[in-house]
């Protein structure tokens, strides 16, 4: 008999033919279907850390009128997976959940900017309030007057005035800007002021379809955006009740391939 220090041997059938042996590689995780994702580093807020295993998305209805704050959808798969990928299912699900449930506004991080999911909200009658994924745009000043407009979507005027918004044309779905004549400011210096003779200076529009991750409804970077995006904190109550409260997600369910 021998006695083994260590052995990857996990199932012996004596009984079969051939007398089969299984082995099971110590590198190979048990849980196939589980994978390797990122989070921020719990010692270190501005560095990532891989986690083994699986992530869960889920979707919090806030209604401001009456203070509640309720998960209504969730989906749960490999820690690998990006979560703006499960959006569309998401609203998918609470749609058969829910089918007389209306969404206002859709509000995400930047893991939710994708051309795919703004348009998806809007087509189901939503605005998307999603944090902005620059990727690999140039944000200096010069790059910003190259292409025409700064990173929130708002353009300039030709003198080189950064325009304010001015309202939201449903119809044609656009939004309007304004110089509003900054150039007669004291400390704004132009070396020929135009567009002097309108009453609101320089105007142009800017169709949502222009570059709908970007242009907004509720004009990206005004109070009134900022103010509603500040109401998404309330999925990380969600997260946290679901983790620490309610000890739920330390083995989530998981059910794939539906």
């Amino acid at each position: 008999m021998l006695i083994p220090i260590r052995s990857n041997i996990s199932k012996i059938e004596l009984n079969l033919k051939d007398n089969p042996v299984y082995c099971k590689c110590p590198r190979m995780p048990y849980d196939l279907d589980a994978r390797a994702g990122y989070r921020k580093s719990k010692h270190n807020p501005d560095k990532k850390e891989k986690v083994f295993g699986y992530q869960i998305v889920i979707s919090t209805s806030i209604e401001p009128e009456t203070g509640l704050e309720i998960p209504v959808a969730c989906v749960t798969r490999p820690g690998n997976t990006h979560d703006g990928n499960y959006f569309i299912h998401l609203k998918e699900q609470l749609k058969w959940q829910h089918p007389y449930f209306r969404t206002l506004l859709d509000i995400g991080d930047c893991g939710f900017d994708e051309t795919e999911n703004c348009n998806y909200a809007r087509t189901e009658g939503s605005i998307p309030i999603f944090d902005y994924n620059v990727r690999s745009e140039k944000l200096i000043q010069e790059a910003l007057y190259q292409r025409g407009y700064n990173q929130d979507g708002w353009p300039y005027a030709p003198c080189k005035t950064l325009c304010r918004p001015n309202g939201y044309d449903k119809e044609h779905k656009r939004l309007s800007f304004v110089c509003a004549k900054q150039c007669q400011k004291p400390y704004f210096v132009v070396p020929e002021p135009i567009y002097l003779n309108t009453p609101l200076g320089f105007a142009t529009h800017k169709p949502i379809q222009e570059n709908p991750r970007l242009l907004c409804e509720i004009p990206r970077g005004t109070k009134r955006w900022k103010k509603i995006r500040n109401l998404r904190p309330a999925s990380e109550r969600t997260n946290s009740t679901a983790k620490s409260d309610l000890d739920i997600l330390a083995h989530p369910w998981v059910i794939l391939g539906l």
